[in-house]
This record gives structure tokens, C-alpha cells and sequence, in this order.
């Protein structure tokens, strides 16, 4: 064997190497595009089909009682264009629930939804945001401990009162 053979011996293995380097990572690339394409497909088919994961369906005032679907336009539901949702959430938990009664508000958000438009607007309101308490003659506190005065009326109208909206709903 000469030197010109085991040159082309170690081109041949330094070759192969490399085949089989480019085959490795061709692979790789090849499963995490497949994992890539099916979990976008199992996501797309979960939003999709977003009516089958909910309990029951949306009930509209008015609708019959044969379930067929009744069309009801949204602006007789709600008698207006634009709806305003007080959306809470409160520091509530098993242990909390042995001591406390009422619980103050972590989150406060305002959602608006205009009809016409089809737009939505949220707003966050700032939990240490100080406000005069609605139905406790004139006193200010923060708005997060307004739903403590006022039950389920309290933390809603506190906020009607700040930012002057009509505010029906609460969550």
C-alpha cells in the first residue's frame, strides 16, 4: 500500500463520515418538522372546533325551546352598541376560605365591546387606584377593596362612578 492509497483511504472514511453526519441532521430536521406541522394541526383543529369544547351552546333571551337556531341580532340582546364587562379576580382560596367571608379584587379589567365595529377594547385599572367607595358616604379606599363595602354591587358601581360608563355586566 502506498501513500497515495491511504490518502484515499482517509478521504473515503472523512467522506463517509460526512454522508452520514448530513443524513443524521436531515433526520433531525425531518422529525422536528413533522412535530412542528402536527402540533399545529392538533392547535388548529382544538380553535377550530372551539363550539364542541364548550358546555352547552349561548342562549339568547327569546330563543325557543325546540333548539333551532334562532338568529337574534345582538343589539336586541343587549339593547345598545356598546357593552361594557367588569371583569374581577379575587385572592380567594381554601385556606382564606376558613377565615374571611369577602374577598378583595387582584385584577380588575374593563372590557368594552363595540357592536357596530366589532371591536374590543380592554383596559387593566390599577388595583391600588384610589377611589370614593360607592355607598359608603363619600369615603375613598382603593378600588380593590370596593367589592368588600359593597358585594357584588359595590366593586361595578365604584367604577361606573369613576370612569362614567354604563356597566351592566360583571365577571
Amino acid at each position: 500500500m502506498g501513500w497515495s492509497s491511504m490518502a484515499q483511504n482517509r478521504m473515503q472514511v472523512k467522506q463517509a463520515k460526512k454522508r452520514n453526519r448530513k443524513q443524521y441532521v436531515f433526520i433531525v430536521v425531518l422529525i422536528l418538522v413533522f412535530a412542528v406541522v402536527g402540533a399545529g394541526g392538533y392547535w388548529y383543529y382544538r380553535i377550530s372546533n372551539y363550539k364542541k369544547l364548550l358546555p352547552g351552546g349561548v342562549v339568547f333571551p327569546g330563543a325557543s325551546d325546540d333548539h333551532d337556531q334562532d338568529i337574534l341580532d345582538i343589539r336586541q340582546a343587549f339593547s345598545k352598541d356598546i357593552i361594557n364587562i367588569l371583569l374581577m379576580g379575587f385572592d380567594r382560596n381554601e385556606s382564606r376560605d376558613e377565615v374571611y367571608e369577602v374577598y378583595r379584587a387582584d385584577t380588575i379589567m374593563l372590557a368594552s365591546i363595540n357592536i357596530e365595529t366589532g371591536k374590543v377594547d380592554v383596559i387593566s385599572i390599577p388595583r391600588d387606584t384610589l377611589v370614593p367607595i360607592y355607598r359608603r358616604g363619600g369615603g375613598k379606599d382603593k378600588i380593590n377593596s370596593a367589592f368588600t363595602y359593597g358585594w357584588r354591587y359595590g366593586g361595578g358601581s365604584t367604577d361606573e362612578e369613576k370612569y362614567k360608563l354604563g356597566m351592566l355586566y360583571q365577571v
